[in-house]
């Protein structure tokens, strides 16, 4: 699994389409290549989680928190094997994270009041 996400990061850049194109191809060419791109960051997201718990696994810590050091649950690890953080710690990151791009949405002026 891990080589064959290996692969799909070299071979998944897309490729840009050429020639005359009207507005409406203009349009699903952009939608395309976003897609491409979310799904390749998906990817290598998912290709440093396998190889950062492939590490774990090797120095014993596999299963454990990262943060509070707990035991993770094994329905989160049977969910997503390759989970750094236990279900409580994961809330406060996915909290936290949500906060500085809420802060940082607002410093770029781009939040609707």
């Amino acid at each position: 699994m891990l080589r064959n996400r290996r692969q799909i990061l070299r071979d998944g850049l897309p490729t840009w389409m050429s020639g005359v194109m009207d507005v409406e191809e203009h349009s699903l060419d952009a939608e395309g290549r976003g897609i491409g791109f979310s799904v390749l960051e998906l990817t290598y997201r998912t290709v440093q989680g396998i190889e950062t718990a492939l590490q774990r696994l090797e120095a014993g810590e596999f299963g454990t928190c990262s943060e509070c050091r707990c035991r993770i649950g094994d329905a989160r690890l049977r969910a997503l094997p390759f989970a750094a953080l236990c279900r409580a710690c994961q809330e406060t990151h996915d909290i936290a994270a949500g906060w500085r791009e809420r802060v940082a949405s607002a410093r770029s002026g781009s939040l609707g009041h």
